[in-house]
C-alpha cells in the first residue's frame, strides 16, 4: 500500500511540474524526503502520513475492506480468490 501511495504522490508532483523544493513546502517536509518519495521510497513515512500528503494536494484516499471472495479449488477446497490470481494486488489507490 505504501508503494501505491508513494507512486500517486510522485505522479501528482510530476503532473503539476513542481520542483522538489516546492513540493517539500506544500507537504511540510524537507527536500531530501521529497527526493526519496520521487524515487518510490516511502522511508519512515507511515501509510497515514502518505495519505495526508495526498489530501494536502486535494485528493481523496479510499481504503476498502471487504470479505475475501472464495473460489472452489479443483481439489474441493475453498481458497481465497487473491491466492489464485497471479500478480494481483490486494490494494487499490486512485
Amino acid at each position: 500500500m505504501k508503494a501505491q501511495l508513494t507512486l500517486q504522490i510522485y505522479r501528482i508532483i510530476k503532473r503539476l511540474g513542481m520542483t522538489r523544493s516546492a513540493a517539500a513546502k506544500v507537504l511540510g517536509v524537507q527536500q531530501p524526503h521529497v527526493s526519496l518519495l520521487m524515487r518510490n521510497r516511502a522511508g519512515t513515512f507511515s501509510v497515514g502520513r502518505l495519505m495526508e500528503f495526498l489530501t494536502a494536494r486535494g485528493h481523496d484516499v479510499e481504503v476498502t475492506v471487504r470479505p475475501t471472495e472464495f473460489i472452489r479449488h479443483k481439489q474441493g477446497r475453498n481458497i481465497p480468490a487473491h491466492k489464485q490470481a497471479c500478480g494481483s494486488s490486494k490494494y487499490h489507490v486512485n
